[in-house]
């Protein structure tokens, strides 16, 4: 009679349903055979002080089974949720990426190293492109030095308003060192040998109607469309004892300075000279040319016909007036100079603390 009692409230091994909890108390599993797959839960723990209890699910035969979380829906159908099989997990279809399992470019739409190379290339070489041509696209401002091309010269030779302080200083004409030659369409018999051996009477012939590289066509003293009054800048020295070797360009305007653009082209026949705050004062108490930017004769001898074409940003101390020990040009006192200075042209960047006046006002 137990026995049968037992019988009759025991599940059928198909169909019944459990209508209570069934408790497992050893570790074991719960495992389904189908021909040589099998499927399997299970549960380990080997008491209350385990720290390594998990629930595990596996799969057997030969590694195609995986597992699927599926979901039922209300109206009917089934929706995949999650599947997690030898290669990767997924959700919807979609693998997860980790740190085995990384994603191509192509799975995220991305570029590749050697696409997003192509376009760090194409966007460097734009950059470049633009900086190169940055001053096509951005207007200078009016040059602040005044009589640049030293068309107004005193009676006895120097640029009118130019100072020199342990040097001379004199305008010459443009054909002089070759700065600018004859605009002729054959040379004339009077022709200079070469650049360096020209001046006012002696002109350098570059070729038919063409004043050389720096003037082209119309030039400081000939040439078509030219001012025909213009001058160049000559400066010599001695070497000597004293204290100061500079010369000044006159600037039109007040402001507040710390750093200035300046131009010019320079050729150096012998010695070198400097530029910016305090250039040449005092050069021999200070061992040279003082806190200047300085050019050698070799930079001016390496430049085409000798004449270097200069273009530099210089700091100076903070300053209102251009006038005193702003901006000079420096020689060292040490040694004799030969100097000739070109269209010198000078303007405020766009710096933090500069500000500039439209007049002496």
């Amino acid at each position: 009679k137990e026995t049968k009692t037992k019988a009759d409230n025991a599940l059928p091994r198909s169909g019944g349903e459990v209508t209570g909890d069934i408790t497992i108390s050893t570790d074991s599993e719960i495992t389904w055979h189908r021909n040589t797959d099998l499927a399997a839960i299970g549960f380990k723990n080997t008491g209350d002080g385990d720290t390594d209890s998990y629930m595990w699910f596996k799969t057997g035969d030969n590694g195609n089974e995986y597992f699927k979380w599926n979901h039922i829906i209300a109206g009917g159908g089934t929706s995949e949720w999650m599947s997690l099989k030898s290669d990767n997990l997924r959700v919807k279809g979609h693998p997860v990426y980790h740190q085995g399992n990384k994603p191509t470019a192509a799975d995220v739409g991305a570029y590749s190293k050697a696409e997003t190379d192509i376009q760090i290339n194409k966007v460097d070489s734009q950059f470049n492109q633009f900086k190169a041509n940055l001053q096509e696209y951005i207007p200078l401002p009016l040059n602040l030095f005044s009589n640049s091309m030293m068309r107004s010269v005193e009676p006895e030779g120097h640029p009118t308003n130019y100072s020199a302080v342990g040097c001379t200083i004199q305008a010459v004409h443009p054909y002089t060192k070759g700065f600018e030659g004859i605009y002729t369409e054959t040379a004339p018999s009077n022709v200079a040998p070469d650049p360096d051996s020209a001046n006012e009477n002696n002109p350098y012939w570059y070729g038919r109607y063409y004043l050389g590289a720096r003037m082209g066509r119309g030039g400081l003293g000939n040439g078509w469309g030219s001012i025909n009054s213009g001058k160049i800048l000559k400066i010599t020295s001695t070497a000597f004892s004293g204290k100061d070797k500079y010369f000044k360009i006159p600037v039109e305007t007040h402001g507040v300075f710390e750093q200035l653009g300046i131009r010019f082209w320079v050729k150096i026949v012998k010695g070198k000279f400097g530029m910016g705050t305090d250039s040449g004062y005092k050069a021999n108490e200070r061992g040279d040319l003082g806190l200047g930017y300085i050019i050698e004769k070799a930079d001016a001898n390496s430049a085409q016909d000798g004449w270097l074409f200069v273009e530099k940003l210089i700091s100076i101390s903070r300053v209102t007036t251009l006038q005193d020990n702003a901006i000079m040009f420096g020689l060292p006192y040490y040694e004799d100079c030969e100097i000739y200075l070109a269209l010198p042209y000078l303007y405020v960047p766009m710096s933090n603390k500069s500000m500039t006046v439209s007049s002496r006002g």
